[in-house]
């Protein structure tokens, strides 16, 4: 049975037209060692959208995060919290998870559960921990600009700005880049970021690639074949198998899939 058709299940199964129903989701990634792998179940809040009667609406509500070893072993309940966010990258080595707080803003989760706040809503576009977990970095959009001779096109000015992953001090910040965020002709093309295994920030698009270091220093780079993953710790491991969480009733479930290609930092930085 698909998601969809289950959830209008769960609602045609209500008594009352107009009650909600609860289902849950779940996602799963790496630690940057490939030793473990991190859980969120999110529980979820489903409304029919009227007057579409077969139109549904979802919010997020509590989430739960879990370790575990790949073969089921070691698995320990980490922290409870919610309405919304979560961990978004798992730094076993540097003892703490990348976390996205209910309001909005971005810090650390360490492995004890205690939370520490570094990114406040508006400062920036996440935070990107560097493949050993040490270092922070995190981009801002400066501004948007239509150059005269390029009425079609849009350009973003961004700088890169460096934290220490433990005190969270700021070590460094780029001066301001100018990248194509969209045009006509390839409509929204945006601005990825990415670690080298070198300890350089890769920062840009198909059009034009920087790598900056975190005391802020630019060099011009070639573009890479690709932007993600992004750091030692995603949902592919560094040999390339994919984990994915789905729900089996209340309990969630991980699946393996060989992408067939290796993980980070090979992928997009072959040698």
């Amino acid at each position: 049975m698909s998601r969809r058709a289950r959830i209008l299940g769960l609602l045609a199964s209500s008594a009352l037209v107009g009650c909600t129903a609860t289902d849950y989701s779940a996602r799963a990634f790496w630690s940057d060692d490939d030793q473990e792998i991190a859980v969120v179940v999110t529980e979820l809040t489903i409304e029919p959208d009227l007057p579409y009667e077969d139109e549904v609406h979802t919010s997020s509500g509590p989430w739960t995060l879990f370790t575990q070893r790949p073969d089921g072993g070691d698995r320990r309940l980490v922290a409870r919290g919610g309405p919304r966010g979560g961990a978004m990258a798992f730094m076993r080595r540097a003892g703490y998870f990348v976390f996205l707080d209910e309001g909005g803003s971005w810090g650390r989760l360490d492995l004890d559960g205690s939370y520490t706040p570094l990114l406040a809503v508006g400062e920036g576009l996440g935070l990107l921990p560097s493949a050993d977990g040490r270092i922070f970095a995190r981009k801002h959009r400066i501004r948007q600009f239509t150059p005269p001779e390029a009425p079609s096109e849009t350009y973003g000015e961004y700088a890169a700005v460096f934290l220490d992953a433990a005190s969270g001090e700021q070590l460094g910040e780029s001066p301001p880049l100018a990248f194509l965020d969209r045009s006509i002709e390839s409509g929204n093309v945006g601005v990825s970021t990415m670690w080298h295994p070198s300890g350089e920030l890769w920062m840009g698009n198909p059009r034009r690639a920087v790598a900056v270091t975190p005391a802020g220093e630019v060099r011009e780079v070639p573009p890479p074949p690709c932007w993600y993953p992004s750091t030692s710790s995603s949902d592919i491991s560094a040999d390339g198998i994919r984990v994915q969480a789905r729900m089996a009733g209340d309990e969630y479930v991980l699946d393996f899939v060989d992408t067939g290609e290796p993980g980070y930092p090979t992928r997009c930085f072959p040698e």
